[in-house]
């Protein structure tokens, strides 16, 4: 696709305003008009285009860590899977494994984020197979999330507890939390 004049069009899309606008991230690139005219303008993108980057398991690091973020979706893994065994229903399993793999992958994501945030190294010198144990444990969650297998994910729900043992015991529960667990 041209532009008027016969130069090559920039990748571009409609914005909301009915104007086309560039997706480059040069700012310094010229908006167009429906009848062709260019403006030498900024882009709201552009404009608004960090200059660093933050990220954290939500919005804000906030501090707050816990595995029993990590073990309700494991949990969740393996009620599902008990639910995929007693059902007949072809549409129901369909469903119930596509719901099992997100929740797996959330394990994932929650032991990760306890790992790289919460624990540091001096945590390893009390618990030396710290890593190897949360490595396990993703790998485990991997497992899970292809398998239907209830002792894969019972395994999985072992290696959370030992986890959250760990997270206790370096002061977790009183580092993270507002006021402990709910009970």
């Amino acid at each position: 696709m041209a532009r008027p004049g016969g130069k090559p069009a920039l990748r571009q899309h409609r914005a909301m305003s009915g104007i086309l606008v560039n997706r480059s991230s040069s700012p310094a690139l010229p908006m167009f008009v429906p009848d062709g005219k260019e403006l030498p303008m900024r882009t709201l993108r552009a404009i608004l285009h960090p200059t660093r980057i933050a990220s954290a398991h939500c919005d804000i690091p906030c501090g707050i860590y816990d595995p029993e973020q990590a073990r309700i979706e494991a949990e969740s893994c393996y009620k599902i899977i008990g639910m995929y065994q007693a059902s007949d229903d072809a549409n129901l399993k369909a469903r119930i494994i596509h719901v099992k793999e997100e929740r797996a992958e959330l394990v994932k994501h929650h032991l990760d984020v306890l790992w790289h945030d919460y624990f540091k190294p001096e945590h390893l010198q009390q618990y030396p197979d710290l890593h190897e144990t949360f490595w396990k444990a993703t790998k485990q969650a991997s497992t899970v999330r292809h398998s239907l297998d209830l002792d894969a994910a019972r395994e999985l729900l072992s290696m959370i507890d030992t986890i959250d043992e760990m997270w206790k015991a370096t002061g977790g529960l009183e580092k993270t939390r507002v006021n402990g667990r709910p009970c």
